[in-house]
């Protein structure tokens, strides 16, 4: 038995350390005179080698079972030390090479407001293509067949935004650039209608007149409502 010369506490003789006080047993002139070289444990290191030294007995049941009663709990965490777990983060889209959050409510706002858009310019387009098509001829046959066209791009157009809306596509343009893009072909058709006055003169009995006017507004349309979808 080796007796601790702090505490006078027997333990036995394979021990280092006293059981009861933690001071070292072993003399050191012994790790001298062995050529090894003997360090006092720091006061955390000896917290790290009572915690190793707790035995866990194993359950049938649960798989472990609590420590025995000498178990030490763990040291509280730092000061500063936060849990990561604890934080969802919230629902994001990429732009190009940029992630920034989707909120559902602005996303559903933003995709009414693209497709609202998309179907004014998809009317102008169908106008458009009417009008451009009524002045080739003025017979009854040239009429209807410039109404069933201008029905037909509507409906085409209708099926392309339920295709991009089902597709969910995250769109290309940002709104200031959208609303910039949509001011720009308003501005260059009106232009363009201002320069055709001036050349030719806008006439509802001038067949040419009435086809740049109306090509004009089918280019228009078309524009638009791409740009409120892309």
């Amino acid at each position: 038995m080796k007796r601790c010369p702090h505490c006078d506490t027997e333990n036995i003789d394979a021990s280092t350390y006293c059981e009861r006080c933690g001071t070292l047993l072993s003399n050191p002139t012994q790790y001298a005179s062995s050529g090894l070289e003997h360090t006092t444990p720091s006061p955390r290191e000896y917290e790290q080698l009572i915690a190793s030294t707790v035995e866990y007995n194993v359950s049938s049941q649960s798989g472990y079972a609590l420590p025995t009663d000498n178990y030490t709990a763990p040291p509280s965490p730092p000061p500063g030390y936060s849990n990561f777990s604890t934080y969802t983060f919230p629902p994001q889209e990429v732009i190009g090479e940029r992630i920034s959050p989707r909120p559902k409510t602005g996303a559903f706002i933003g995709t009414s407001i693209r497709a609202i858009l998309y179907l004014v310019g998809a009317f102008i387009a169908a106008f458009g293509l009417f009008g451009t098509l009524l002045t080739l001829g003025s017979s009854d046959l040239a009429a209807g067949l410039a109404l069933v066209s201008g029905f037909a791009l509507l409906i085409v157009s209708i099926i392309i935004l339920v295709v991009v809306l089902v597709w969910h596509k995250p769109p290309r343009l940002r709104w200031p650039t959208r609303i910039l893009w949509l001011f720009g072909v308003t501005g260059g058709a009106c232009i363009a209608a201002i320069l055709e006055n001036a050349a030719i003169g806008i006439s509802s009995h001038d067949p040419l007149s009435n086809f740049i006017f109306f090509s004009i507004t089918l280019l228009y349309g078309a524009a638009f409502a791409v740009i409120a979808v892309w």
